[in-house]
């Protein structure tokens, strides 16, 4: 008779047990999961992604979220409840989250289980881009006396210094004059003819290292840089890129965003080239020169190899402004 109290309380801790067991084991199938991430977000910065709870159960539920720092969290019977993880979105290109761990500990807190909640969200983050020119605005004596159907021209004589038009091609900037002014200024010629600026993207390399992904954002912040303002005038401009061997044509700021976050790297051999292209952004310097490709060439290389001028060439250790006034100005 003395061991039956022992025996009773044995019994109710082992039930209690057996009860914990069962709850923790059907807490993930009462549950619904939602993993919220931002669409669109620039490299470098900070944004929120939420992640959602329903608890369809009658038992309060007590868990950890498994994220970076243990967020301690409760939702309690019937209850939806949202939380926000900060998140560093510091790499260009498609960031995939394949999910979130859940830590189960019970109503009572005798047993836990992790389970991993998946989730097929992603976020595309594009690269930063650096303030070339102030923000450009279209002044009411902007092209007061030129007709837009009066389009850039082709000459062998400069006549004089103008504010930038809607409609000139980029080979007419004046780079050093817009430098020290802080807005487009192109030169004047006596004879004009329409142009889109073209800027081509070689996105090809012989061999894919991770140094020479680096590079590539590097570049691609280059190419935002010098696209941005064109698009803020409202302007058409195009985009080649070597594969595929497409032209793109942003229409608006979102799209640039996306193109450039969407576009990878390709490991390749790359063909000769006989058109005219404004501005070529590559990581393959040598490679131009030596087709005798004259047009404007901005390059980045972290390599320590040689070339024959270092004008075109962004190293690692420089600054990205100066580098683009010095390149601006020895480009006029």
């Amino acid at each position: 008779m003395g061991s039956t109290p022992l025996i009773l309380l044995s019994s109710f801790i082992y039930a209690l047990y057996i009860f914990n067991f069962l709850e923790i084991l059907f807490q993930p199938f009462l549950l619904k999961i939602y993993f919220i991430t931002p669409s669109l977000v620039e490299e470098g910065f900070e944004d929120i992604i939420m992640l959602r709870i329903k608890n369809n159960s009658f038992i309060n539920k007590n868990f950890q979220i498994l994220w970076e720092k243990n967020i301690l969290g409760e939702v309690k019977r019937w209850e939806e409840k949202e939380f926000l993880l900060r998140y560093i979105f510091r790499k260009r290109g498609i960031q995939k989250f394949k999910g979130v761990y859940l830590k189960f500990s019970g109503s009572l807190g005798l047993l836990y289980i992790k389970r991993f909640f998946q989730t097929d969200s992603k976020t595309l983050v594009y690269p930063k881009f650096y303030h070339i020119f102030k923000e450009l605005t279209l002044s009411k004596d902007f092209g007061e006396n030129i007709s837009t159907s009066t389009l850039a021209v082709k000459g062998d004589e400069i006549h004089s210094l103008r504010k930038y038009n809607p409609s000139d091609p980029l080979r007419i900037i004046a780079w050093k004059a817009s430098a020290k002014k802080g807005e487009l200024i192109s030169k004047q010629f006596e004879k004009t003819f329409k142009s889109e600026p073209i800027f081509l993207l070689d996105n090809i390399i012989p061999k894919i290292e991770e140094i020479s992904l680096e590079e590539f954002d590097q570049l691609l912040r280059f190419l935002h840089s010098f696209v941005l303002p064109y698009l803020k005038l409202g302007l058409r401009i195009r985009i080649k890129t070597l594969y595929p061997y497409d032209t793109f044509i942003p229409q608006n700021w979102d799209e640039l965003k996306i193109f450039l976050a969407q576009i990878e790297l390709i490991e390749g051999i790359k063909r000769r080239f006989d058109e005219y292209f404004d501005l070529i952004f590559s990581l393959d310097y040598n490679f131009w020169i030596d087709i005798g490709l004259q047009n404007r060439l901005l390059g980045v290389e972290f390599h320590s190899e040689k070339f024959k001028n270092y004008i075109f060439i962004f190293k690692k250790d420089d600054n990205p402004y100066e580098f683009l006034n010095f390149w601006s100005i020895r480009n006029e």
